[in-house]
């Protein structure tokens, strides 16, 4: 098993994890769930022996988690501020530091790393992976991808001016951004992984959605009242917007301004994106809720992220609707069926309408949308 760990700021490092863990399971690896640092050097509440066995802890706990893995570990550290450590890695690295580590406490490790960040920094590029990577192999660990004469160290040196087995995304890279040096980056650590004579390059490594399969059955006549709880976790909403995983419907706003803050020769796209209060109706009923982002004040911090809820096409909709002949306000109940996918199912089951259900939480496949429709008009 391949332990996948991530430090990251703004959440890129976090989904490259998740999509080598993909990844590797196409090829037949077995990866363990990617998480954070902070969160998989989770500590026990049982009290240390001393004050320096406790600080040194999350360095322990990291080489149980290898040797438990067969020593083989993948990492994905961002580079966040003046060319510092994310925060959910800032425990491990004054770990790290610590004079009382043993030389060769990481003996048994080998890792691979992706480092990600802004060249535009200097020689503060990729700061946080690339200390890390020093201070890993000060401790006994060993790179698992690389080595003078890889295809990746020639990459590196050419990218760079320094050879290196340690991969460097660069968001000012006009060929890919981060992802630019990712490719080969991965077509090594496919080589060291897996089972000699298999060949990892005829893989599809092409992006596939894994929807979850659920079952939808109409709500009888005299069903209809809200059900605000019911054994824990079956609830009933005028919208989709909880089952989406927010804590409440979104505010509707128009965007009134997206201006270029770079240079226009500059690589990086940056902008800036100003919102006015608008309607809380995707159909623009204005006198449907007068909810607005002056009314409640939105207030946004550094770091903040806006979602974009995605919508699917109205006359794909209506079309759908109209194939089961149902309406936009007509209830449904609907469950995940997918045994495979139990941690899902368990969450993705309530009550919705039918507009809410098949504009915001069902992908409709335009293909799949037109034979449906015809074998509807082939059984009339």
């Amino acid at each position: 098993m391949v332990l996948l760990l991530y430090a990251s700021e703004g959440g890129t490092a976090r989904d490259l994890a998740f999509r080598v863990a993909q990844l590797g399971s196409r090829r037949g690896l077995t990866m363990a769930t990617p998480l954070g640092f902070d969160e998989a050097l989770c500590l026990s509440d049982k009290p240390a022996a001393s004050e320096e066995d406790r600080l040194l802890a999350p360095v322990t706990r990291f080489s149980e988690l290898a040797t438990t893995h067969d020593g083989k570990v993948v990492l994905f550290v961002s580079t966040t501020g003046d060319g510092e450590m994310p925060k959910n890695m800032a425990r491990f690295w004054r770990a790290l530091l610590r004079r009382a580590v043993p030389a060769d406490a990481l003996a048994s490790v080998q890792f691979a790393m992706y480092g990600l960040g802004d060249r535009a920094y200097g020689p503060k590029f990729c700061a946080a992976a690339r200390k890390i990577d020093a201070r890993l192999r000060q401790l006994g660990a060993q790179h698992l991808v690389g080595g003078p004469a890889s295809k990746l160290a020639v990459a590196q040196t050419a990218a760079t001016g320094a050879g290196s087995a340690v991969a460097f995304g660069d968001e000012q890279d006009g060929m890919g951004g981060v992802l630019a040096a990712f490719g080969p980056w991965l077509v090594e650590l496919w080589s060291r992984l897996t089972p000699t004579g298999s060949d990892a390059s005829m893989i599809d490594d092409s992006p596939q959605l894994d929807p979850v399969k659920v079952r939808v059955t109409a709500v009888e006549d005299g069903e209809n009242e809200q059900v605000v709880q019911e054994e824990g976790r079956k609830c009933s909403y005028d919208s989709g917007f909880e089952l989406l995983g927010l804590k409440g419907p979104p505010t509707w706003m128009q965007a009134v301004a997206n201006d270029r803050m770079t240079a226009s020769d500059w690589t990086q796209d940056v902008r800036r994106i100003a919102f006015a209060p608008g309607s809380d109706r995707a159909d623009g009923d204005d006198n449907a809720n007068k909810d607005s982002a002056a009314e409640i004040n939105l207030k946004w911090d550094a770091g903040d992220v806006a979602w974009v809820l995605p919508m699917n096409s109205q006359v794909a909709v209506q079309t759908l609707l109209k194939l089961y002949g149902l309406s936009s306000t007509d209830q449904l109940d609907f469950s995940a069926i997918d045994t495979a996918k139990q941690a899902t199912a368990s969450s993705f089951e309530g009550r919705v309408t039918a507009g809410e259900l098949f504009g915001r939480m069902l992908g409709i496949e335009v293909k799949d949308l037109v034979d449906a429709f015809h074998a509807g008009d082939q059984k009339q």
